[in-house]
């Protein structure tokens, strides 16, 4: 009984009584006793109402109807106090008149006037009537509207202004909880590692990749250098038509038994053993007799596909002021403007690293070694012990998830160290050509 509310058998009583409607679905059914549903009429059956229950719910629903008939018509007295038919008449049988009871007068038959505060009741049962009235209309009507109704159902529908289930709406369905979706951000994109390099496999490999400008598709290192003029580069106008014609030509040659000015495997410090990578002793005087400025560089390419990443690597040096110094470049154009990115200090023997912004699209990250950079004609004597060491490990080119806002880069140095590669005057010069190396691919780790 707990789906009609009745937990106790008092509760029972309590369902007998008219209940006021108050939703366009509780039109019709404020009477325990009778309900009327369009499409159906009247009826008793609470399945009609609600399809849901069940068979034992309906037979509980049975009792109650039961219960509040008998309820209405003798505890309330509404059997006796609803209208009836006109009363008994009187028939001659020859013997004199006998009375006889009128069948109208044991059925709530009545007339419009005796039904009239009937009718209102049923007009806010209906819905037709606002149930403010309701408190206005006889007390013995409050109380028997019900059973009336329930008695007198041929009636109801003859009462002025009636209109059986005009104003019923059906109830709206239980309200499922419906969940949109909330959209599931995506993970942002993951950085990718298009480059790893730590210099070991092959142990005893050369130095750089096999980096070809011809073919516009591969990556890799370059690396070269020679002996700069003995006055400063006007603008480095002839340092970059010396590098596109070394971009032209496929490349640096490989590494063979002129090392001069590239950059090779060295075994003598790594970050990662057994490896790493180095530039020449520039202080040679087998290759730079008179101490005069040179300079050795690597650079990296990147790939004509790749997006902004960042190209990091380990370093230690020792190099110190006047004698060395060493400067980080990029440009995506050779011939022109290099963008000074940042200079390597002396990390006391540890090892550092270093990270360079790379936007999309191929570039040149330049690791320029020079040594004597202000061209003093009598550089202090080399401090013993000073070698002016570089090693560079564990490269790597990280391709960003997330694209990071750019500014234009800003010229913020001219590289007035980058070579000629035009022979100089004197018993040393650079090489008639630039130095080539079309070194040994390294696999990607």
């Amino acid at each position: 009984m707990e789906v009609f509310g009745i937990e106790k058998p008092g509760d029972i009583t309590e369902t007998c009584y008219f209940e006021p409607p108050e939703e366009g679905f509780e039109y019709g059914l404020g009477c325990t006793n009778i309900i009327f549903l369009p499409g159906v009429g009247f009826t008793t059956n609470a399945t009609e109402a609600d399809s849901s229950l069940t068979p034992e719910e309906q037979e509980a629903f049975d009792a109650i109807v039961q219960y509040c008939d008998c309820f209405n018509a003798y505890e309330q007295g509404c059997a006796a106090a609803i209208p009836h038919g006109p009363p008994s008449s009187t028939v001659d049988f020859g013997m004199g008149e006998v009375g006889v009871n009128s069948y109208s007068e044991f059925i709530p038959f009545s007339s419009p006037a005796a039904r009239a505060e009937y009718c209102i009741f049923a007009g806010i049962w209906n819905g037709d009537i606002d149930t403010d009235i309701l408190p206005e209309l006889d007390p013995t009507v409050q109380t028997c509207g019900c059973h009336w109704i329930g008695q007198a159902r041929q009636m109801v529908g003859t009462c002025p202004g009636i209109e059986l289930g005009a104003f019923f709406e059906p109830p709206l369905p239980p309200m499922t909880p419906t969940f949109s979706p909330v959209p599931t951000p995506s993970p942002p994109p993951e950085d990718v590692v298009l480059y790893s390099q730590d210099f070991d496999e092959p142990v005893d490999g050369v130095f750089p990749d096999n980096y070809n400008i011809s073919d516009g598709e591969t990556i890799g290192w370059m690396t070269g250098g020679g002996l700069a003029p003995p006055v400063p580069l006007p603008g480095a106008q002839v340092d970059r038509r010396g590098l596109r014609r070394m971009l032209e030509k496929g490349g640096i040659r490989r590494l063979q038994e002129d090392t001069d000015f590239n950059w090779m495997i060295s075994k003598d410090e790594a970050d990662s053993e057994p490896n790493s990578i180095s530039p020449p002793n520039l202080m040679n005087s087998t290759i730079n007799v008179n101490m005069t400025r040179a300079v050795s560089f690597a650079i990296f390419v990147t790939g004509e596909d790749w997006g902004q990443g960042e190209l990091t690597f380990d370093f230690m040096t020792d190099i110190e002021l006047p004698y060395h110094e060493i400067d980080i470049f990029i440009t995506d154009d050779p011939e022109g403007e290099l963008v000074f990115v940042e200079e390597l200090l002396d990390t006391e023997g540890e090892w550092d690293d270093s990270a360079v912004f790379v936007p999309e699209g191929r570039h040149y990250i330049f690791i320029s070694y020079v040594f004597n950079p202000e061209q003093e004609a009598d550089l202090p004597d080399i401090v013993d012990g000073y070698e002016g060491n570089l090693y560079i490990d564990n490269v790597e080119f990280t391709q960003f998830g997330t694209q990071v806002p750019t500014l234009s880069p800003t010229m913020t140095r001219m590289p007035t160290d980058i070579p000629t590669y035009t022979p100089t005057d004197g018993p040393t010069s650079a090489p008639t050509s630039a130095p080539t190396a079309s070194p040994t691919a390294q696999p990607v780790k």
